[in-house]
């Protein structure tokens, strides 16, 4: 499953970059609302993150002393990966704008050419 979620990440991050470099205009539309949706998704993210960590806190002193562990693992299990809702949104926003320098460098140098 893994390897499937990182060729599709490397599928897709070639197309943005197919189109950004092919298509700069294309690319200069669809830039703002990638970013917008990453950065909704990310603090979905981080809303699913911190809500099941307070609801646990919430909750904890109510469970049984036997059962607690349990409910913290199963807890852990629903949570996002901390670390993920960290890098993923971050290199995101890091290659969309690594592509917009590229494509407003290819686009000056292509004017000074003509």
């Amino acid at each position: 499953m893994e390897s499937l979620i990182v060729t599709a990440i490397f599928a897709i991050a070639s197309g943005v970059a197919f189109i950004a470099y092919h298509h700069p205009r294309e690319f200069a539309k669809i830039e703002i609302p990638i970013l917008a949706a990453t950065l909704f998704f990310w603090f979905i993210g981080l809303a699913w993150f911190f809500g099941a960590q307070i609801a646990f806190s919430e909750v904890g002193p109510y469970i049984e002393t036997g059962r607690y562990e349990a409910a913290k693992r199963a807890v852990s299990d629903i949570q996002p990966n901390f670390w993920a809702l960290i890098v993923v949104p971050n290199a995101i926003i890091i290659y969309l704008r690594i592509l917009i320098l590229w494509v407003s460098r290819l686009k000056n140098k292509g004017e000074k050419t003509e």
